[in-house]
């Protein structure tokens, strides 16, 4: 008896656990007549069973890729071939995931954050509210039940002394001495230096629960934020920067030996940029930034092109992505992160994702003048969470319209627990995937990154040709 067809299915996670799967006939290739039987037999067609496969992965419309291959190689149909292994890569809405539940996602947050505000105006952008509003929609979804809460402590000197100059720590440190004070973008009152050390201090607690296995993954809901604040400079509402002290700390104190960060806020992460390059520059540090923003019109603060790839060569560490006008939607940051950041960082093979998360880039904000939706940042978390062995810590940054910006780490937290990214809205058609397509407006840009870091990067070399391969062919067709 012919023994049955089965082949092989594994997480995208990085888990070398293989699991044999029934394949069953669906098809069989036409062959011409005078081609032999048994030739013809080879080219039967097989499937597995997706209500089966959804079983052990928990997902719902499989994708699968053969091991080995890239991520830009999904197998059509899911038409598989009996004795191979296959990666289960996502679904029609977002791919790729993650197989099974997180054990348990931790949340940092500290009411004394809010005691840091603007002396002169309460209605300053970045302001207390901003964490009253998240912790209420936290409450509201019993996440402070099911998630859970670490310790809060402040950042010690040695840790902020990672990425910042002394002078930079004693001036912040300093600020509980002196007269409230609201000058541009930088406020302060006395409870500003406790602010930003427990700022700090809370991202590092929840990074080290992650490291050793406390929990999966994390939400930090803090403030003042950081990716501005560079190694000797406060700016943008920013005192010290909470993921690239974290990241260093991860390194140093844990032994990690490479970490990613991604910075999906309006602004540029000019400081953390600024730090990470000057970072990458030692020997034992290796840390790949991501910055999706906007850079329109002079846009704050005016950095983040594509070709500040560092301040030295740091082999192309430095990844800007630059929206060239505020009308960027979802399909342009999900094209990125299918066809930019996920393959770059896989690439790379990083031990933990830190995220600067800012959600001022979603429709309604104050500041970001830019129409994502909240959703959206459910399916970038869902992406992430495949980098790392899932090891992957959500930072507040930005986020200036309460109630979006609360709805936006719901709709990432939901995914941290183990929930489906909400469906996103105003697609087109599902089943081409239209959701993805970047606008016309962005086409130029997309095309300088992949040139850019083609160099650097063998995901961009394959993404560079394929660009070429679509003018030409787009060139003959007009002829």
């Amino acid at each position: 008896m012919e023994k049955e067809k089965q082949c092989f299915l594994k997480s995208s996670h990085g888990s070398q656990d293989q699991i044999p799967f029934k394949l069953v006939e669906v098809a069989q290739k036409k062959m011409p007549s005078f081609m032999k039987k048994n030739a013809a037999q080879q080219a039967l067609q097989y499937k597995v069973d997706v209500e089966e496969v959804s079983k052990k992965f928990n997902v719902k419309d499989v994708y699968f890729e053969e091991e080995g291959t890239t991520g830009s190689t999904i197998i059509n149909g899911n038409i598989l071939e009996p004795g191979k292994v296959y990666v289960v890569c996502g679904t029609k809405v977002s791919a790729p995931i993650l197989a099974g539940y997180p054990k348990c996602t931790g949340i940092a947050y500290d009411e004394r954050m809010q005691l840091h505000q603007d002396p002169k105006s309460a209605r300053n952008p970045e302001r207390p509210e901003r964490l009253r509003e998240i912790w209420q929609f936290i409450r509201d979804a019993g996440y402070d039940d099911t998630c859970l809460k670490v310790d809060s402590r402040e950042a010690t000197d040695e840790e902020v002394l990672l990425v910042h100059t002394d002078e930079s720590l004693s001036r912040v440190k300093g600020l509980s001495s002196l007269e409230p004070s609201s000058e541009g973008d930088i406020y302060h009152n006395n409870h500003t230096s406790e602010a930003a050390l427990l700022s700090a201090g809370n991202l590092i607690s929840l990074m080290e629960k992650v490291i050793d296995g406390t929990v999966d993954n994390g939400f930090a809901v803090i403030r003042p934020p950081g990716h501005h604040a560079d190694t000797n400079g406060c700016s943008g509402f920013c005192f010290f920067n909470n993921v690239a002290i974290a990241a260093r700390v991860a390194q140093k104190k844990h032994n990690l030996k490479k970490v990613v960060i991604v910075d999906w806020d309006v602004h540029h992460g000019n400081g953390t940029q600024e730090i990470v390059s000057k970072l990458n520059l030692d020997k034992d540090c290796s840390i790949l930034f991501f910055s999706l923003h906007r850079t329109y019109s002079n846009f704050y603060p005016r950095t983040g092109f594509v070709n500040e790839i560092s301040v030295k060569d740091s082999s192309g560490l430095i990844v800007n992505i630059p929206f060239e006008d505020g009308a960027y939607g979802d399909g342009d940051v999900l094209f990125a992160f299918r066809n930019i950041v996920m393959p770059i960082a896989t690439e790379y093979g990083p031990d933990l994702v830190l995220v600067s998360a800012g959600f001022d880039a979603v429709c309604g904000d104050l500041l970001g003048g830019v129409n994502l939706s909240p959703q959206v940042y459910g399916h970038l978390t869902n992406m992430l969470r495949c980098l790392a062995g899932g090891k992957l810590i959500l930072a507040l940054e930005g986020g200036y319209n309460l109630r979006q910006t609360a709805k936006c780490v719901l709709e990432c937290l939901n995914v941290l627990t183990g929930k489906s990214p909400s469906t996103l809205p105003n697609v087109i058609n599902e089943k081409k995937n239209t959701h993805w397509a970047p606008s016309e407006s962005h086409l130029k840009m997309f095309k300088e990154v992949f040139s850019t870091h083609a160099s650097f990067w063998d995901s961009m070399k394959t993404m560079q040709s394929f660009f070429i391969s679509c003018e030409e062919k787009m060139d003959v067709s007009s002829e």
